[in-house]
């Protein structure tokens, strides 16, 4: 989901009532993360992994992700977790709500197309099963999904 708006609508106090709501129902625990804290898309995905894993297993994840890393590793890896939860959650009998991680100032990361590309594809259309995992993106930048030319949004619109 892609909430945008100019600064100063309600787009966070609005979706933080919701997510308020979400809490109450479904004792769902959204992971919410702002992109301004984070110099490029591979720090925030490096942190993303280590709080999926942390919140789920209640420990810091054995296998430790680096910046040296490529960034389709990173987003597999990324997606292999959430797989395993998922798996896990099944084999316990305790089938969690999806997962919702949310990316406030999400047009922070404009610059880093291709790693949010991969990230956000391995999360919502993985290849190694389901992750019951949704985004939910914050921005001021009302065009950010017409900025590019070949988007098929924007071609479209052409």
């Amino acid at each position: 989901m892609y909430l945008c708006g100019h600064p100063g609508t309600g787009k966070t106090s609005s979706l933080n009532h919701v997510l308020s709501m979400m809490r109450a129902d479904v004792k769902s625990e959204p992971l919410l993360f702002n992109a301004m804290t984070y110099p490029d898309v591979k720090s925030f995905t490096l942190v993303l992994y280590e709080q999926l894993h942390q919140q789920f297993f209640g420990e810091p994840a054995k296998r430790k992700l680096k910046r040296t890393d490529d960034d389709e590793d990173i987003a597999y890896a990324i997606e292999r977790l959430l797989v395993r939860i998922t798996q896990t959650q099944k084999k316990t009998g305790k089938v969690m709500p999806h997962r919702v991680i949310v990316i406030d100032e999400v047009d922070c990361f404009s610059h880093y197309e291709k790693p949010l590309t991969l990230l956000v594809k391995h999360i919502l259309k993985p290849t190694t099963g389901p992750t019951r995992t949704c985004i939910i993106g914050i921005a001021n930048s009302v065009d950010l999904p017409f900025r590019k030319k070949h988007s098929g949004i924007a071609m479209r619109d052409t």
